[in-house]
């Protein structure tokens, strides 16, 4: 009977253990999973902060300024060269698109291929 009751014991004690042992492991999976979800919205929460920042150092000009024209970057999204430059006066196309600033159609365009700035022309 010692023997038995001694046997019970120990497969108690075990059971135990892997049940902690099994909390434990889901509880550092769920920490896991929400640093990784922590660490993508600071993300989000940095650009936009740069974002700003580099619109609050626009010239009022929009794009008249040269200065605005040489802050564009490959890859910039619409929205931020919107930002940049202002409205555009007309815009053609769709997957690649051209913005006019001017009736000129040499000068003072943007090109974007989805939705990305990949070409630009100062205005002379």
């Amino acid at each position: 009977m010692r023997n038995m009751l001694c046997c019970l014991m120990l497969v108690l004690v075990a059971t135990s253990n892997t049940v902690v042992a099994d909390e434990t492991a889901d509880k550092l999976e769920r920490l896991e999973k929400m640093i990784v979800a922590l660490h993508n919205r600071l993300e989000v929460i940095e650009k936009k902060l740069s974002s700003e920042k580099a619109v609050s150092a626009i010239s009022s000009d929009g794009y008249k300024s040269v200065s605005n024209w040489r802050k564009l970057e490959t890859g910039m999204s619409t929205d931020d060269v919107r930002a940049l430059l202002g409205e555009p006066l007309k815009i053609n196309g769709g997957g690649v698109a051209d913005w006019f600033y001017d009736n000129d159609i040499w000068h003072s365009k943007v090109t974007f291929v989805s939705g990305r700035l990949q070409a630009w022309a100062e205005p002379e």
